[in-house]
């Protein structure tokens, strides 16, 4: 009978104890995203130790959506990267036993290279009489096939507002498969 009673024991220490295990990893996740807050598909998210050891790579899925699972306790590094767009990292992640904790991630797109038609603003008429001059950076949504989906004013002088939505909605960019989005700066000088 003491042996049962011991075997019941030890059966019931085991799965406390495998429970117990299960628990003791950490997560990390979150989503990426672009500058207009469209998930990024298929972005690589890389978590690495200290030393840059390579610990987990993942995908994000079609909302953007990211989980690296069972991560012990230490420090950890998150490096984001996707085709077209700047990477992003986060050093000095310490994870606790038993920790969750999230990164929600924006990646700039980089348009470098990437036009293929360029069309210059043209200056307006009301800016030249009155000598003005300055800078508009204009957000730019492209679709998959290089056309320009998209456009918004971000900043600058409402005078040339107009002028640079108009030019870069004629852009044309190169192909790709998730479409591309950014900013383009226009310069308006006398």
């Amino acid at each position: 009978m003491g042996s049962r009673i011991a075997l019941f024991l030890l059966i019931i220490f085991l799965f406390a104890l495998t429970n117990f295990a299960q628990t003791i990893t950490s997560v990390i996740n979150g989503t990426v995203k672009d500058d207009f807050g469209r998930p990024i598909m298929d972005a690589t998210v890389t978590v690495k130790d200290e030393e840059g050891q390579v610990i987990s790579t993942v995908k994000t899925d079609k909302e953007g959506k990211y989980q690296v699972a069972d991560l012990a306790t230490g420090s950890y590094k998150l490096l984001v990267e996707s085709e077209g767009l700047k990477s992003e990292e986060i050093t000095d992640i310490r994870l606790t036993v038993a920790a969750e904790q999230s990164f929600d991630l924006k990646l700039k797109t980089s348009l470098e290279g990437k036009a293929i038609k360029k069309v210059p603003a043209v200056y307006p008429e009301v800016a030249r009489v009155t000598q003005q001059q300055g800078r508009v950076v204009v957000g730019i949504l492209v679709k998959p096939d290089g056309s320009v989906d998209k456009v918004l004013f971000l900043s600058g002088n409402a005078v040339f507002k107009s002028a640079a939505l108009e030019a870069a909605q004629k852009w044309t960019f190169q192909k790709s498969p998730n479409g591309l989005s950014g900013r383009i700066a226009f310069n308006f000088k006398n």
